[in-house]
């Protein structure tokens, strides 16, 4: 594994999500050698289950249902005893084939070998599976994405995604204070930023894939670095990789 020496005073990095919920991002940083960094977790947006009218019949018309989330995992099938024995099920990385298996007793059929959407629908397009899909998703999923791998989704919005309402005034205190990198985890994560009038211009931005730079662009008005991979351990390489007081070792 590669490792990472610190050489001058430790790194303060942001990250826009509680820092329970960004586990992988922490732990790329554990074997750091001391000082460890200061990570502070930023939680900028909740989520809220949509009253969704969906019976076991609805789950008849199709063959697999695809899962981005796992708060989307909760809206379909906390619904259900149990679900049709005919339907598949895929699941964007571990922690959303989690929460399936939780419901369903057994592993979903389907993860891609990237923990993000392009890589669900691009990887299940070229699997050659076949079947009408339910994609239960949330209010600012971009529902073109399987237009562009032309497979017959249907797309079914079951949680909307809306801003925190408020920011601790701790964590607005570090950031007014100073953070080497404030990594952004997702689009409504940078226009939640935007929101709280958050201080930036300080810090190097972050951002975690190609939507989440646009949004940086056009909101914050900034050019971010961003991580190869739209997963939480590239984003922290990522990070590391561009730290100036670091070197490999």
């Amino acid at each position: 594994m590669e490792d990472f020496s610190i050489q001058t005073s430790p790194l303060r990095i942001c990250i826009s999500r509680a820092l329970e919920k960004a586990q992988a991002f922490c732990q790329a940083f554990g074997h750091l050698k001391s000082p460890p960094p200061e990570l502070i977790g930023l939680p900028l947006i909740d989520t809220r289950q949509l009253p969704v009218v969906l019976e076991p019949d609805d789950l008849q018309d199709y063959q697999w249902i695809l899962f981005t989330s796992a708060v989307a995992v909760h809206g379909v099938l906390s619904r259900f005893s149990s679900v049709p024995t005919h339907l598949k099920f895929a699941a964007v990385g571990p922690k959303t084939a989690q929460a399936i298996q939780g419901y369903i007793h057994r592993p979903p059929d389907f993860i891609p070998s990237e923990a993000n959407s392009q890589a669900l629908f691009g990887q299940f397009f070229k699997a050659g599976y076949k079947g009408d899909i339910l994609w239960p998703c949330g209010n600012l999923a971009d529902t073109r994405t399987h237009l562009l791998q032309k497979l017959p989704i249907h797309p079914l919005v079951v949680y909307k995604t809306i801003p925190a309402p408020w920011v601790s005034p701790d964590i607005k205190q570090a950031l007014v204070k100073g953070v080497d990198f404030i990594a952004l985890t997702s689009p409504s994560s940078v226009q939640a930023f935007h929101q709280h009038q958050l201080p930036h211009q300080q810090a190097k931005l972050v951002s975690i894939g190609p939507a989440t730079s646009k949004a940086i662009q056009i909101i914050l008005g900034r050019d971010p670095l961003e991580s190869p991979n739209q997963t939480l351990e590239s984003l922290a390489k990522t990070v590391l990789a561009n730290s100036p007081s670091r070197r490999y070792c």
